[in-house]
């Protein structure tokens, strides 16, 4: 798992970049998985390697839709009533987020 800090060998300064050729870049990148560098002593710019960013990209809209599922859940949970359940469940479209589904499915059924 990726934690914010960074260790000694993580932290480089800006100017390296200049003379660091891409495959020490790649293979320190490799090694540690992300890098921090820094301008005038402040860390201002990371990178990560291709592996831990889709790891984070994933994680993040993994997150993002439970955060939906449970908004729309908190929202019109109350709606739901157990024995009125559909006898055939609808299907989400791939693409569409839950909410635009539910948008949807909602005007369909005026």
């Amino acid at each position: 798992m990726v934690t914010k800090e960074f260790n000694s060998q993580q932290i480089h300064a800006a100017n390296e970049l200049r003379t660091l050729s891409q495959t020490k870049l790649l293979e320190m990148l490799e090694k540690e998985r992300k890098l921090a560098f820094n301008f005038n002593n402040v860390t201002k710019a990371t990178m990560l390697d291709i592996e831990t960013y889709n790891e984070l990209i994933d994680r993040l809209e993994e997150l993002e839709a439970k955060v939906e599922s449970l908004e729309l859940e908190q929202r019109y949970g109350h709606r739901q009533d157990p024995d009125e359940a559909p006898k055939q469940w609808a299907s989400k479209p791939e693409g569409m987020s839950l909410a635009e589904w539910y948008a949807s499915h909602q005007e369909k059924s005026r």
